[in-house]
C-alpha cells in the first residue's frame, strides 16, 4: 500500500470517527501540547520571580513554545497533505473560542473608563473564563481533561489581587498547573485504552 493510500485511509477513518461521535477523545498530541504549555507557564513564572517591573512581561514570550507546536500541527494536517479533518475542525473551533476575547476586551476598556483597578478586571475576567469552561465540562463530561484548566484559572484568579507574587508569576503558575494536570488526566485516559479516540 502506497503512502498516499495510507494517508487516504487515515483521513477516511478520521471522518468515520467524527461521524460516529468517537473522535472527541483526547489523543497523544494533546499530552504533548499540554506539557509544552506547562513548560511555557513555568518559564513565565520563574521569569516573573527573577525580574521586576516591565521586564516581567518578557517572560510571557515563552508562550511562543506551545504556539509554535500548534502552528506546526496545523501545517502537518492541512487538507492538501491528507491530514486529519478532526484536527482542522479543532482549529476552526479554537478560532471561534478566541473570538470570545472581543467581549472581554470591551469589558476591559469599559472598566478602564469607569476607573476600575486593572488587577480587579484581570482577576474577574480570568475567574469567569474558568467558570464558563467548567460549565462546558459539566455539560460534556467526555472532556474531563479540561477540568484542571478550569480549576487552575479560577484558583489563579483568586490569587491575582494578593501582593505575595506578581501577576505574571501567578499567570505562569496557573498555566503550569493547568497544563500538567490536564496532561496527567489525558495520560490516564490513554492508559485506560482511550487511544486516538478509540477504546480497546
Amino acid at each position: 500500500m502506497s503512502e498516499y493510500d495510507l494517508k487516504q485511509v487515515k483521513a477516511d477513518l478520521d471522518v468515520i470517527r467524527a461521524a460516529a461521535g468517537i473522535g472527541e477523545a483526547p489523543v497523544r498530541r494533546d499530552v504533548m501540547g499540554n506539557l509544552l504549555i506547562a513548560a511555557a507557564g513555568l518559564i513565565t513564572a520563574v521569569w516573573g520571580l527573577l525580574f521586576h517591573g516591565i521586564e516581567q512581561i518578557w517572560g510571557l514570550l515563552a508562550v511562543l513554545l506551545p504556539a509554535g507546536y500548534l502552528v506546526s500541527l496545523r501545517i502537518r494536517h492541512r487538507k492538501a497533505s491528507g491530514g486529519s479533518p478532526q484536527v482542522r475542525r479543532e482549529f476552526t473551533a479554537a478560532g471561534w473560542v478566541l473570538s470570545l476575547a472581543v467581549p472581554f476586551v470591551g469589558y476591559a476598556l469599559w472598566a478602564q473608563w469607569m476607573g476600575i483597578p486593572p488587577m480587579l478586571v484581570l482577576a474577574t475576567t480570568v475567574f469567569f473564563v474558568g467558570m464558563l469552561m467548567l460549565n462546558g465540562v459539566i455539560a460534556k463530561p467526555r472532556h474531563i481533561e479540561l477540568a484542571p484548566w478550569c480549576l487552575a484559572l479560577m484558583a489563579g484568579a483568586l490569587g491575582m489581587p494578593s501582593a505575595v507574587l506578581s501577576p505574571v508569576s501567578i499567570i505562569g503558575f496557573m498555566i503550569t498547573a493547568g497544563g500538567l494536570l490536564s496532561a496527567c488526566v489525558i495520560g490516564v485516559q490513554l492508559r485506560q485504552g482511550i487511544l486516538d479516540g478509540l477504546r480497546g
